[in-house]
């Protein structure tokens, strides 16, 4: 696969969580069927890797709604649920169309995974969540991402779709890029 061509080559590094591992970071927005189909696409393949790797999600915010999203996604993740809830939260939302667009509605959506009213409304609210959003809006921008889905692997390789020519397209270079960076850290 070829740089520029394929992926990007960030023109400086974003440092990573653990350079003892290798992170690959998903950004999506709950609002993009792109990203819905991304994330069983790489679930998959998320499964079949040997455990040296950290998959991370990083949720988009460049309006109201998405930040509103973003904040949901957040909250899942301060109240320790986001493994349960990430997917249900994009079937809700893309599948089912249900209408999430306000807190009322996000709380009762949380409640089905035992969140009550008052925790959720806390979490929603929370410095951590904000803090989180903030910092989550300044990866996005070191990653210089021009639309979701995207994958940043390692802080140096950009992934978006048209240059990989589809989501299958960038599992496939996701994969060739984690290959690299195994072969790198010997």
């Amino acid at each position: 696969f070829t740089p520029g061509v394929h992926y990007v080559l960030l023109d400086e590094p974003v440092p990573t969580g653990d350079p003892d591992r290798i992170e690959v970071v998903v950004m999506f927005s709950y609002l993009c069927p792109n990203c819905f189909e991304l994330e069983s696409l790489s679930n998959a393949w998320s499964s079949r890797q040997n455990g040296d790797l950290d998959v991370l999600h990083l949720p988009t915010a460049w309006n109201d709604i998405m930040r509103h999203f973003a904040r949901a996604y957040y909250t899942a993740e301060v109240l320790g649920i986001a493994d349960k809830v990430h997917l249900p939260l994009f079937t809700a939302i893309l599948k089912e169309q249900k209408p999430l667009g306000t807190e009322a509605h996000l709380s009762g959506f949380f409640a089905t995974y035992g969140v009550d009213a008052v925790a959720f409304s806390n979490a929603f609210h929370s410095k951590a969540v904000e803090v989180k959003l903030d910092e989550g809006q300044a990866q996005v921008q070191r990653y210089e991402t021009a639309g979701v889905p995207e994958i940043v692997v390692n802080g140096r390789y950009r992934i978006d779709r048209m240059r990989a020519g589809g989501l299958e397209q960038m599992v496939e270079v996701l994969d060739f890029l984690v290959n690299e960076e195994r072969g790198a850290s010997r």
